[in-house]
């Protein structure tokens, strides 16, 4: 009997394009265009992106909570002297 062929896994079939087309295989193409596209913007980011300094607005909710911690960690430093 004769066993069906199953359809072989994408990275046979890219190898097999790329043996078959060299550079001109579509998925080649493909990541060139991307990493193009890639470096494009993390140029572009990388350019916009300078460490500041910390932002003065924050959430009201994180403000109220960080002004807690600080107060709590001030009542804790005062308690009474060690005996």
């Amino acid at each position: 009997k004769k066993e069906s062929k199953n359809r072989p896994g994408q990275r046979a079939r890219r190898l097999k394009n790329a043996k078959l087309y060299g550079e001109d295989a579509n998925h080649i193409k493909a990541s060139k265009k991307d990493k193009g596209k890639r470096q494009k913007r993390m140029d572009k980011e990388g350019a916009t992106l300078v460490p500041s300094a910390p932002a003065e607005s924050f959430h009201p909710s994180w403000e109220a909570k960080r002004k807690q911690k600080e107060l709590l960690s001030l009542a804790k430093e005062v308690k009474g002297k060690k005996t």
